[in-house]
């Protein structure tokens, strides 16, 4: 499988003991391998631009690039047109712009609505954290959702 996702995150980091509201975009494009029945497993690449602000200031905004793992499970019989799906990922990203890297993991759960035999589209709602280290410390959670697109090679509607 392969294709990609992009979500919009809000929710809260924090440095330095102070808590700011975080807004980000990010893009995920992947390739992925089913090494059992509707389970499948790969790498993302994660391109992520966050603001920053607390009460009416902002922060210089902030942008990150990684790599990492992730598997997903597919609950439902393949040959279902809409089926439900579980997603666990977890990335290295370095910041753009300053020493430092971040460590994140996710998980999203939600659908996936086959527009034919092998392209689905998904909407998968799920939580993201992110510890970032090196000159910028900071502690990020986030709700996450993800719209996706993923195109399934040869898929078996066959199979249960």
């Amino acid at each position: 499988m392969f294709g990609g996702s992009g979500s919009i995150e809000s929710g809260s980091t924090t440095v330095l003991n102070t808590t700011f509201k975080s807004t980000s975009i990010r893009l995920d494009p992947r390739g992925g391998y089913f090494f059992a029945d509707k389970l499948a497993a790969g790498l993302t690449l994660a391109y992520d631009f966050q603001k920053s602000n607390v009460g009416s200031s902002f922060s210089e905004p902030s942008q990150s690039l990684g790599i990492g793992p992730f598997v997903r499970y597919y609950f439902l019989p393949t040959e279902k047109r809409v089926n439900i799906l579980a997603e666990v990922n977890g990335a290295y990203s370095r910041v753009f712009d300053a020493d430092a890297g971040a460590l994140q993991y996710g998980f999203l759960g939600g659908i996936a609505l086959f527009l034919n035999s092998t392209v689905a589209l998904e909407l998968l709602p799920g939580y993201r954290a992110y510890n970032t280290y090196g000159d910028v410390k900071s502690k990020k959670n986030s709700f996450v959702m993800n719209i996706g697109l993923q195109i399934h090679l040869e898929r078996d509607r066959d199979k249960n």
